[in-house]
């Protein structure tokens, strides 16, 4: 599972990510780690930067090389449709966010506007298409690199995902939490999600497997006080795995049979923190183990 905010932000990005090759690498022969399912959090681009940098569909093809080069580096090689990803806030044009859209979410506070925003996303009406617009280019994105079994939604840019490994029906669901993002730095405890909506909707095409992953890229305590903690609970009794980026902090935690894993971004800057980490579940022996691994430039 990995985050991360693109190599286009940083001189030193090359190191860290070749560095981060190298760690799969040993884990593969130390541990015999070898994926069948690999997960992104999203931020796969840093934004529309315009004149003072590559477009953001430039820096979506530049991450899918470096997705490319990932999944090429076990034997077997993973699967394409077994790359999931989720749209990050940093995925999103910010020249496409208009001030009626987020004057609009603005207002709505109290608890009966959650109703108001779940029919803006189930409806998927001319006015939900305006907020979709800020995702216009990861949606080309995942349609122009060949991601079409993220695309089972395109009006939406949610999923959901059968996988069978281990004899075992794996459920995957992708949610978004970035279409109401307009790009500020600081958008805790102000961001929409629709997330009850998303996960009845996403549950009720994954209820007949027998594990279920969750995967968003914020945490939920970004949402507004309607939703969180809500979303958070409603994810927990319907899935068993919850992955989320975003902050750029790597812990786990369980309670039952639920277990949450934050992912680290897989490359901020070489002075901040980056990291990834592996899962490996044994259905036979009912154990699970979780690698969380860090860069260090020295």
């Amino acid at each position: 599972d990995l985050h991360c905010c693109p190599p286009q932000t940083g001189w030193d990005a090359q190191q860290v990510l070749d560095s981060l090759k190298a760690d799969v690498n040993r884990l593969r022969e130390e541990q015999g780690l070898t994926p069948d399912l690999v997960f992104f959090t999203g931020d796969a681009g840093f934004g529309q930067l315009g004149e003072k940098g590559l477009s953001l569909s430039a820096q979506l093809d530049e991450a899918n090389l470096f997705f490319e080069e990932l999944l090429g580096l076990f034997e077997p090689r993973v699967a394409r449709e077994n790359l999931f990803l989720v749209p990050g806030n940093h995925d999103i044009d910010r020249t496409r966010v208009r001030e009626k859209e987020t004057d609009w979410l603005a207002r709505r506070s109290a608890a009966h506007d959650e109703e108001k925003v779940t029919e803006l996303i189930r409806q998927a009406s001319e006015d939900w298409r305006d907020y979709l617009r800020r995702l216009e280019t990861y949606r080309a994105f995942l349609e122009n690199a060949g991601y079409r079994h993220l695309l089972t939604d395109p009006d939406r840019l949610v999923w959901a995902q059968v996988r069978e490994i281990a004899g075992l029906k794996i459920g995957i669901a992708g949610f978004n939490s970035a279409w109401s993002c307009r790009g500020t730095e600081n958008e805790k405890g102000q961001l929409w999600m629709g997330g009850r909506w998303q996960v009845q909707t996403l549950f009720q095409q994954l209820k007949q497997t027998d594990l279920r992953i969750a995967l968003v890229h914020h945490p939920t305590n970004w949402l507004g006080a309607t939703e969180d903690p809500r979303v958070d609970r409603e994810i927990e009794h319907h899935f068993q795995f919850h992955l989320h980026g975003h902050e750029h902090q790597a812990w786990v935690h369980r309670e039952g049979s639920h277990t949450r894993i934050a992912a680290g971004a897989c490359y901020d800057r070489s002075d901040r923190p980056n990291g990834y980490n592996c899962v490996r579940l044994d259905f036979e022996t009912g154990r699970g183990e979780v690698w969380l691994r860090r860069y260090d430039r020295d």
